[in-house]
């Protein structure tokens, strides 16, 4: 059976998206920074360490994320490199999303 990990509240959640565009919080449980932003009318959510080098990841303008430390790029549909020759991807998270909460499904 699936377990739901409660991220944020929806009022949390929308507030630091009107100021930042994305919004980003540690999770003790998952042991991992989860970055939530939406791309396509959708919410993804990715973890926010990168795989290469563990750098902070952030979305960009046109929704795909990318390392601030070595400028590693992954694509947002589906979370491979997509400015390095290599076979790494993110981390992604399956959210469940009701009126007042956002939470992770493991």
């Amino acid at each position: 059976m699936k377990k739901k990990i409660l991220v944020c509240s929806l009022k949390e959640f929308e507030e630091e998206v009107r100021q930042n565009k994305f919004f980003a919080k540690w999770s003790d449980e998952l042991k991992d920074e989860i970055v939530i932003y939406q791309y396509q009318n959708n919410l993804l959510a990715y973890s926010g360490v990168c795989p290469h080098f563990g750098g902070p990841l952030r979305p960009l303008p046109n929704g795909d994320v990318r390392c601030g430390w070595h400028d590693w790029r992954f694509s947002a549909s589906e979370g491979h490199c997509i400015n390095r020759k290599i076979k790494c991807r993110l981390v992604r998270y399956e959210l469940e999303i009701d009126e007042h909460e956002i939470k992770v499904i493991k």
